[in-house]
């Protein structure tokens, strides 16, 4: 559903694609490709530069499910980037494939580009993933405090607990996210649960009694 919208925080992208796709599975994504071009082309005609962003965005999120994909999704990413190099999907895409940013990207300019965003979540996660990218945990545990309300408005929180165990080193402070989860009265008991095990794999005694024995020989 992330794909469809246009105020998508964050998009349906797999760092390392998906595993095992079949023959027909493939040729459906190079299928979907060409349907993708055309649209694009007819939206494009007619200066339709909304929907030209929301077609190409949808277009890479689709080809990043399978990594042999890499090379095709270029041609999108390279259009969209073209019309607004500060776009969310362009920007996630390329940090999480490790691919050199233009100079101009910044946490200056990415905080100027959020403050007149409509998706100011999205933006939030491209300032927080550009700060990891660094090494700049610090700025990054700023932003995450700093946007924390944003995260917590609807589904988002589950990231907000995902990047704070990045970098928080506090244990006491973690120790109180992990109880925050636990009393969270509204949470499925599986997306309790997979928040839990986020903090109890930074416990090493935790995390082995969590594995069970005969994980390490």
């Amino acid at each position: 559903k992330d794909v469809c919208l246009a105020d998508d925080f964050y998009p349906v992208m797999f760092t390392n694609g998906l595993l095992h796709m079949d023959v027909g599975q493939h040729q459906m994504l190079k299928d979907a490709t060409e349907e993708y071009r055309k649209a694009y082309q007819l939206a494009d005609n007619v200066n339709n530069r909304e929907q030209v962003e929301v077609i190409l965005s949808i277009w890479i999120n689709t080809l990043s499910v399978d990594s042999s994909f890499q090379e095709e999704i270029l041609e999108p990413l390279q259009l969209l980037k073209a019309k607004n190099p500060f776009d969310v999907t362009v920007l996630l895409y390329m940090l999480q494939r490790k691919m050199a940013l233009d100079h101009e990207v910044s946490i200056e300019s990415i905080e100027r580009q959020l403050k007149k965003s409509q998706n100011k979540i999205g933006h939030v996660i491209v300032l927080i993933e550009f700060c990891l990218s660094k090494g700049d945990k610090k700025n990054a545990k700023r932003f995450l405090h700093e946007y924390r309300s944003l995260f917590f408005k609807g589904q988002y929180y589950e990231y907000w607990y995902e990047y704070i165990v990045k970098v928080e080193e506090s244990k006491d402070k973690l120790a109180e996210y992990e109880e925050e989860i636990s009393r969270n009265s509204e949470l499925e008991e599986i997306r309790r649960n997979r928040l839990l095990c986020l903090f109890i794999q930074l416990d090493e005694e935790r995390n082995e009694e969590l594995e069970g024995p005969g994980r390490s020989g």
